[in-house]
């Protein structure tokens, strides 16, 4: 199965292109230009891999949590080119595609995506189970998450930036993944889901944990606030 996987979930633009037992990835720290790069990597990666829109079985994004914006570019990006090709598109949580590949190792897997406001998007993981929800969280509260592990591996895109402010190395070590994407991860998700589940239904949306900051300015001024 010919597979395009695309994570746009946070500054970090990944995309693989999965041709059989090839792998072909794209890995670059796009900031705020998703809308500009997306596109082009994903032509970039079909001509590396000699392949055309007409020869992908399966489109999978990463669906949140993570970066509005980037959620809303990665996904109304993948659902264009599904609605154009008729290709299924299925969506998988970011935090568990992030802890995907460390599922073996004997620490349990904290993968975190910065949340802005001093919090991070985390999840809570032991050798592929998932010992907590999706959190938006501050720092106290995901030390609590963690409970009495006396050691928790910490990857994702973000995980220098959170062993930088919760200053615990007698907990926290730098896991596997760091200032990574998930896109491969993705891929081998993906295809199980579907063939599990099925494509997503059209409804299906980026999974947030909070409302946007434009959201709130607009209840605020709803409220008279």
């Amino acid at each position: 199965m010919n597979i395009l996987a695309i994570d746009t979930s946070s500054e970090i633009l990944d995309i693989a292109l999965r041709k059989e037992d090839e792998i072909h990835v794209l890995t670059k720290t796009a900031g705020l230009r998703h809308s500009e790069l997306l596109l082009p990597g994903i032509s970039y990666l079909l001509e590396s891999a000699d392949l055309g829109l007409e020869d992908i079985h399966l489109i999978v994004c990463a669906k949140g949590p993570g970066s509005f914006t980037g959620l809303r570019i990665g996904i109304s990006t993948a659902k264009g080119i599904c609605a154009g090709t008729g290709i299924p598109l299925v969506s998988v949580p970011t935090l568990d595609a992030l802890a995907y590949p460390y599922r073996h190792i004997p620490l349990p897997v904290l993968p975190v995506i910065d949340a802005k406001k001093k919090r991070f998007y985390s999840r809570l993981f032991q050798k592929g189970n998932a010992l907590s929800p999706a959190v938006d969280a501050d720092l106290d509260d995901i030390l609590n998450l963690c409970g009495d592990f006396p050691s928790v591996a910490v990857t994702g895109p973000h995980a220098g930036l959170f062993l930088e402010r919760a200053q615990r190395p007698d907990v926290f070590v730098l896991g596997p993944g760091t200032g990574e994407g998930c896109s491969r991860s993705l891929c081998v998700l993906g295809e199980i889901q579907y063939k599990e589940k099925g494509a997503d239904e059209d409804g299906e949306g980026p999974l947030y944990l909070r409302k946007s900051d434009a959201e709130l300015e607009r209840e605020r001024k709803l409220n008279g606030q």
